[in-house]
């Protein structure tokens, strides 16, 4: 007779037959008498890898809320005035300053002026974290970060089109210029 499939959230229903027992015999689930063993023996195997990422997320945001870690200082000045924008954008030259690293670079005019380390994370506004996007890509970058490449590759193409004796330098923490 075909015995009944074990199931992981099921309790057994019948004691195992002892004719198909293996030659060394692992104490059964019910009988250990610690309830924390039981449970764990009776999770599937892709459990265990999502419990351990919720445990290190769990601890990670103690951690850091003990550091104090969630609060990050703002700059007061939270958009760019009229006068930062037009000097941002004349000096990119009114185009459209990110590039990604594999397709071209978008062509509409640069008509907004984002924050590249954004402020929501300590960006300052100030002119040195100031780049000229374009209203869809502005919003679509919304708060991510750049990494050092992208910053990297954004002041080598400033020093092509920046007018002479503009720094094209990036400095983006706010309190740090």
């Amino acid at each position: 007779s075909a015995s009944p499939v074990k199931r992981w959230w099921t309790a057994p229903t019948a004691a195992p037959d002892p004719s198909r027992a293996p030659a060394r015999r692992v104490r059964p689930e019910h009988e250990t008498g610690c309830a924390v063993f039981d449970l764990l023996t009776a999770l599937p195997w892709w459990a265990f890898p999502i419990a351990a990422v919720i445990v290190a997320l769990v601890f990670s945001s103690v951690v850091r809320s003990i550091r104090g870690g969630f609060s990050v200082q703002t700059d007061p000045q939270r958009v760019f005035t009229a006068a930062q924008r037009k000097v941002g954008n004349d000096r990119a030259g009114n185009r459209y300053e990110y590039k990604p690293l594999i397709l071209r670079r978008c062509t509409a005019p640069g008509t907004q002026g984002d924050h590249i380390y954004p402020w929501s994370a300590g960006g300052a506004t100030v002119m040195e974290n100031y780049q000229s996007l374009c209203q869809p890509h502005n919003g679509s970058k919304s708060n991510h970060r750049p990494t050092a490449l992208t910053i990297w590759r954004l002041e080598r193409r400033r020093r092509r089109y920046f007018p002479a004796g503009t720094e094209p330098a990036v400095s983006w923490r706010f309190g740090r210029h």
